[in-house]
């Protein structure tokens, strides 16, 4: 009878444990889906206040695809809790899994640029970079990038866009952002 009852715990937390788990994973494809219906809804319009430098680097492969790495650094406000996407809109979003950060992590995983700092293991970057790839010659990616005050309590958020046209040269391409562009806040 004891080895029973300690049974029913057993399964009794395993079930538990697995609803938790199901539900965990329903916020993170919620949160994944918000992020990319706000960089739909906000069509392609740029942000006028980015506090970080931003670039893109692109490189062919051998198999004939573009590999594509969106680079944000060299922040000017502390930002914490970093979630970033990358949306490329020559990819069926439906179909394939958009390159991005703190949306599907662990939820144990924090990303944090504060200025002039980086102690990775402690999860303060001096810069984040995110990959992909095209099939394409010519795409255009649509980057979202949001992020909490020290205080954690106002969260801000700021679109920047990238269209790529391979020009048959056999170098990385990139593209730099612009010093003057200000954070905009999420609504």
């Amino acid at each position: 009878m004891r080895k029973l009852g300690i049974f029913c715990i057993i399964i009794a937390v395993l079930l538990s444990g697995c609803k938790r788990s199901a539900k965990k994973e329903q916020e993170m494809l919620n949160n994944y889906k918000s992020f990319m219906e706000a960089i739909i809804d906000n069509k392609g319009a740029e942000s006028t206040n980015i506090p970080f430098e931003h670039r893109l680097e692109v490189e062919k492969n051998k198999d004939g695809f573009y590999e594509y790495t969106v680079t944000i650094h060299n922040p000017k406000v502390a930002m914490y809790d970093i979630e970033m996407m990358v949306l490329n809109k020559n990819i069926d979003a439906d179909k394939e899994w958009m390159p991005n950060l703190g949306l599907t992590d662990d939820a144990n995983e924090k990303y944090t640029m504060i200025p002039f700092q980086s102690k990775k293991e402690d999860g303060y970057y001096g810069g984040i970079q995110l990959s992909g790839q095209s099939s394409s010659p010519k795409f255009t990616l649509n980057v979202m990038v949001t992020w909490k005050d020290y205080a954690k309590l106002n969260t801000t958020r700021a679109f920047f866009n990238y269209t790529y046209e391979d020009q048959g040269e056999e170098t990385v391409g990139t593209q730099a952002s612009s010093n003057d562009q200000v954070e905009q806040p999420a609504s």
